[in-house]
């Protein structure tokens, strides 16, 4: 339902300039959003035996590595 939604946008996305940031829906509903991912770590991390605050400090990280990649 979404995809269909997104291809009736679409037109108007591309005339406003933001086709890129209509399709992203896509790959958030797929891949999570990075709220998720910052859970997922979070969690990850305290699976692995780190403290509360190495698990933040991994969430930290990770945040920051998204950041420079253009995630």
């Amino acid at each position: 339902m979404v995809t269909r939604l997104v291809d009736d946008l679409g037109e108007d996305a591309q005339a406003l300039g933001c086709e890129n940031e209509l399709w992203h829906i896509l790959d958030i509903i797929r891949e999570g959003a990075g709220a998720d991912r910052q859970i997922d770590c979070y969690r990850l991390s305290l699976l692995d035996g780190a403290t509360k605050e190495e698990a933040l400090r991994s969430v930290v990280d990770m945040a920051l590595a998204e950041i420079a990649a253009g995630i």
